[in-house]
Formats: C-alpha cells, sequence, structure tokens
C-alpha cells in the first residue's frame, strides 16, 4: 500500500487519493441529509486527515516495517517515506489516529457550546455521529486503494486474488454501510462504527488467509494483521450486543433497522440521534440571520418622518439655509 503524500506518486497512491476525494463527497451529502451543519465534514476532513495519516504511518512501522526493515533505517525522513525505509500504511492505525482527530473535533465543539450556547447550538454532534458518519465513506477509500493494489500484484495469482477481493468486498461493504445510514430503516448511533469494524475485520482476516502481508505470529498459520483484524470484529460484535443488553435492562424496544417513520421515544437510542430532529443547519441560519438583519426600531427610523410632523419653524430655517448657501456662492 502506498502512502499518499509520503512516498513516490504511483497507482495506488492516485487511487487512494481519488478515495479520499469521493469519501469527502459522499459525506457531505450523508451528513447533509442526516441534518448535521453544513461544515461539519470540512471539519472532520481537518481534525481527522493528518492524525489519520500519521497513524496509518505509525501502525505500518510497528507492525510490519520494523519486523523486516533494521531500526536504522527508521530515521525521520524514513518515517514519512524517504531513504530506504519501506512504504505502507496500516488501515488499523488510520483508524486509531482519525478516533484522535474526532475526538479533538467533539472537545473543541463543546467548548464553544460553553463559550456561546446560543450561537454554537449547531455543533451540538456526538462522537458517536462523527464516527458513523467517517467510517460509513471511509471504507470507500480502502476499496479504492485495494483496486489500485492490483497493479502491485506482480503476477502472484495469489496476491492479485487478495488484492481483487478486499476490492470487491470493502465495495460491498461500503455500499451495505451507506444503505444502513441513509435508507428508510435506521439504527442506533455507533451502528455503523460497529458494522464497520466487522466487515471490516472479517473481510481483513479472509484476505490475510488468501495472502499473508503481515508478520507471523505463528508461522504459516496466523499473523498479526489477522489478530488485528479478529480484535476488530470481536469489538463490533460487542458493540452491538452491549447496546441490546441496554436496551433490554431499560425496557426501551432495540433500535436496529426500525423503519424511520415508526420510531418514537419508545426505541432505544432514539432520542440522542439526529433521526427525526430538525436540522442543525437551521440553527446557525436563524442566530445569523438574527444578528445581522435584526430590525431598525422605531425611533430610529429618522427617514420616515411624515411632512406633518415637520414644523413651520424646521421648514424656515432649511429654506433659510438654503437662501444664505447661494448668496454665498453668488
Amino acid at each position: 500500500m502506498s502512502v499518499v503524500i509520503l512516498c513516490a506518486i504511483s497507482l495506488p497512491a492516485i487511487a487512494l487519493c481519488a478515495g479520499v476525494v469521493a469519501a469527502v463527497f459522499v459525506a457531505y451529502f450523508l451528513a447533509k441529509k442526516r441534518g448535521y451543519y453544513e461544515d461539519i465534514v470540512f471539519d472532520i476532513v481537518l481534525a481527522c486527515v493528518i492524525p489519520g495519516l500519521i497513524g496509518a504511518r505509525a501502525g505500518y512501522a510497528t507492525g510490519l516495517g520494523i519486523a523486516k526493515v533494521s531500526a536504522d533505517v527508521w530515521t525521520f525522513a524514513g518515517f514519512f517515506g524517504y531513504g530506504q525505509a519501506p512504504t505502507g500504511l496500516s488501515e488499523y492505525g488510520a483508524i486509531v489516529g482519525m478516533a484522535l482527530g474526532a475526538l479533538i473535533l467533539v472537545v473543541i465543539n463543546r467548548r464553544l457550546l460553553l463559550k456561546n450556547p446560543d450561537k454554537y447550538a449547531y455543533r451540538k454532534v456526538s462522537y458517536l455521529q462523527i464516527a458513523d458518519l467517517t467510517l460509513c465513506v471511509f471504507i470507500l477509500v480502502t476499496a479504492l486503494e485495494k483496486a489500485g493494489d492490483i497493479s502491485f500484484a506482480d503476477g502472484n495469482a495469489l496476491k492479485t486474488s487478495a488484492a481483487v477481493f478486499g476490492c470487491f468486498w470493502n465495495a460491498a461493504a461500503f455500499a451495505f454501510l451507506v444503505w444502513s445510514y441513509s435508507g428508510r430503516r435506521k439504527s442506533f448511533d455507533g451502528f455503523i462504527l460497529c458494522a464497520y469494524l466487522i466487515l471490516s475485520g472479517l473481510g481483513n482476516v479472509i484476505c490475510e488467509g488468501i495472502y499473508p502481508s503481515g508478520v507471523w505470529l505463528v508461522r504459516d498459520v496466523i499473523n498479526v494483521t489477522q489478530i488485528s483484524a479478529a480484535i476488530s470484529l470481536l469489538a463490533g460484535i460487542a458493540g452491538i450486543l452491549t447496546y441490546l443488553i441496554a436496551a433490554g435492562k431499560t425496557g426501551g424496544k432495540p433500535f436496529v433497522f426500525v423503519q424511520e417513520s415508526v420510531l418514537d421515544d419508545g426505541y432505544y437510542g432514539y432520542l440522542q440521534s439526529r433521526i427525526g430532529k430538525p436540522s442543525l443547519g437551521n440553527g446557525k441560519n436563524e442566530y445569523t440571520d438574527k444578528i445581522e438583519f435584526e430590525e431598525t426600531p422605531d425611533d430610529d427610523k429618522y427617514w420616515e418622518i411624515p411632512d406633518a410632523e415637520i414644523s413651520d419653524k424646521e421648514r424656515t430655517d432649511g429654506k433659510n439655509s438654503e437662501t444664505d448657501g447661494e448668496n454665498e456662492n453668488g
């Protein structure tokens, strides 16, 4: 896997860049449909892209590169893809980096809300809501990256099969996540996060079984990448089970693939979601209109004084001023 801006231009790098652009484009419309404020996608990009790239590179370096190359190669420049250090990214390292970036964005939004609740009310978006939106489209990036990796298979049948499988698996997972997120049947906040962990984990377990690319933990049996994928798979399942148990304890109805038209407060987690709520963007526009287009009080509308209210003295003074001006000019 090539690094986007951290190494020389290659087909996988171009495919990865195209995936990022496509993911941002799709996320913008998904966020608008869900009712988030219009700039949330750009806030997520600013908060998550750089930490995601650093996390992806760090994950690759610790999980694969250091095991194959001596430590003296991993200089500061080597970390960014220069010198003799191998180029590559880690999907799960990217997720960790983006998770930290999203946490920073949530903290910033909360501070703004505390500073001015009315002005920044539109920024009331939870961490799980940001994670759902981000991971819903992030798997499109990995799908296109796998498509680019096919060119680096070097005629190896197993390597080519793994890249093709990864491309189609992630593309199918992307379609499922988008349908789950924007379709008529809705689920609780955090469901997309759990579904992503399950689908990504299962896909990587199978991919690594076809053509192992990670460090072997047990030679020819299981490698580090498969372990990370298995942990991801189990974490996603645990997340859904935790939600279902919590819903059962509170007596709420499970909020999983429920028709939007029948949703009400009886579904556990519905109140915290943005589904069925007014758009947060409207709150931003209403506050701006209130500040910038506030009506002028009637007492200040000096230009609308009726002629009947102008005294004879004021009329005379005005004429005298005009006459004096003409005499001075003459």
